[in-house]
């Protein structure tokens, strides 16, 4: 009976390895791109909404604080509903456009 020693220059316990470090790439790839959902409806955290928006963290709050903003506080957690966020971009795009037009209109009228 002879007794042999696995080292990991085995190419097995090598085989082995490689295919846990392509589960563990291809587990966080799947987490990093899940967002939190109930009830059919995603949330977004502070974190990912502060990089969407590409504004600090602390802006998010001052949002939250002066209402602009709506916001969900679950078990402690702040959490935004997509919905809400999309809906708040739709709008400020509009009031964007519209504002626009008002400056353009303006600039006609004065000759600019």
């Amino acid at each position: 009976m002879g007794n042999e020693l696995i080292t990991e220059h085995d190419e097995r316990i090598r085989s082995y390895f490689q295919v846990l470090e392509r589960l563990s790439k291809a587990l966080e790839t799947l987490f990093s791109k899940r967002k939190s959902s109930l009830d059919g409806e995603s949330f977004y955290t502070d974190e990912e909404l502060s990089q969407r928006l590409k504004i600090s963290r602390r802006s998010l709050q001052d949002y939250r604080n002066q209402g602009r903003i709506p916001y969900i506080k679950l078990g402690g957690k702040i959490l935004y509903r997509s919905s809400d966020v999309e809906r708040m971009l739709g709008g400020l795009s509009q009031r964007i456009s519209v504002d626009k037009g008002k400056n353009e209109a303006a600039d006609r009228a004065d000759g600019r």
